[in-house]
């Protein structure tokens, strides 16, 4: 393609994009994933090297999940922790004697692989003991892989500049992490319940010098109306479903219905139609926010078989009206 083919297609492109928050998200994806920081274009390379305080962005987030690896057990699940194992909606077949937390964040695909192999982590479960009737078992993650994250803030969310994000049910930090390394946000703050988990984040914080940015909070997201009514984007990774009777999530989605402001974006897993669906909350969506993410054309998000879905699909981004 000769350059003023090229240039054509580029604008019409861009005159496509009627959003103003999808055109700015489009651009600054560009920037960062084709131009280096002196501004050269990056041939052969379709990401560029994010540097913070001197490291890779991707070395960064992997050198805090070493360090968390060593202070987590394996399942990322501390003893003082209630997990609710759902009873109604899409995860209602998760069951404690046949699903696993295996980290997102901790544990890429590599690790989880080289674990089974090892022996270390079963895949599947014996449905009659002493049998070869077997089936596998369910994996969960209560956190953003750091593939998703990366994708989270250099492909869905604009340019974060000068913005508050807050991430509610932070747990060890991941999401806190991620927006340090792959955004420019000038404050990121964390609210976690569990005392023990963000104490472990704040110690991330501050051995990897992220405390001019990020912020970590302690207690339930209810006491904190000033920090959910201030974000810029609201962060929310399986935030209730599994740590909350229905009633408490009930209220405390129409808590956050009341505070989130009018322009904020909310970037969700599952989407807020899967996490609201069996609630009963009587907040209509259509009424509150906008669904500015789509699925691929690869799966359906209909499709009951979650593990048929690209895992970026599970990760939807929405502006509130």
């Amino acid at each position: 393609m000769e350059l003023p083919s090229a240039q054509k297609e580029f604008v019409e492109i861009l005159h496509q994009i009627k959003d103003p928050a999808t055109l700015h998200g489009f651009l600054s994806w560009i920037k960062e994933n084709w131009f280096s920081g002196d501004s050269n274009l990056n041939i052969g390379s379709h990401e560029t090297a994010v540097l913070v305080n001197g490291v890779e962005a991707e070395e960064l987030l992997e050198n805090i999940a070493i360090d968390l690896r060593q202070l987590l057990p394996m399942e990322a699940q501390l003893s003082n922790e209630t997990i609710v194992f759902p009873k109604i909606g899409k995860n209602a077949d998760c069951h404690p004697a046949t699903t696993v937390n295996v980290d997102g964040f901790l544990y890429d695909d590599r690790l989880v692989d080289a674990l089974c192999d090892e022996g270390k982590l079963p895949k599947s479960y014996c449905t009659s003991c002493g049998s070869r009737d077997t089936k596998p078992l369910t994996f969960i993650s209560h956190s953003a892989s750091r593939e998703n994250l990366a994708h989270a803030f250099r492909n869905l969310l604009p340019d974060l500049a000068g913005k508050h994000l807050l991430d509610i049910g932070s747990r060890f930090g991941a999401v806190l992490f991620g927006a340090f390394a792959y955004s420019q946000a000038s404050r990121i703050t964390g609210v976690e319940i569990n005392a023990e988990l963000a104490a472990l984040s704040l110690s991330m914080v501050h051995k990897y010098n992220m405390q001019s940015r990020v912020e970590v909070y302690t207690g339930d997201i209810r006491q904190f109306a000033h920090l959910v009514s201030s974000a810029d984007v609201v962060v929310m990774h399986n935030v209730f479903e599994f740590f909350s009777p229905l009633d408490v999530q009930r209220d405390l989605w129409q808590v956050l219905r009341q505070l989130i402001k009018r322009g904020a974006l909310m970037l969700t897993s599952p989407s807020l139609e899967q996490a609201l669906s069996p609630l009963n909350t009587n907040i209509q969506l259509e009424q509150w926010v906008e669904h500015l993410t789509h699925p691929s054309n690869t799966a359906s998000m209909d499709d009951d078989d979650e593990d048929s879905v690209p895992e970026m699909d599970l990760v939807h981004l929405y502006r509130v009206l």
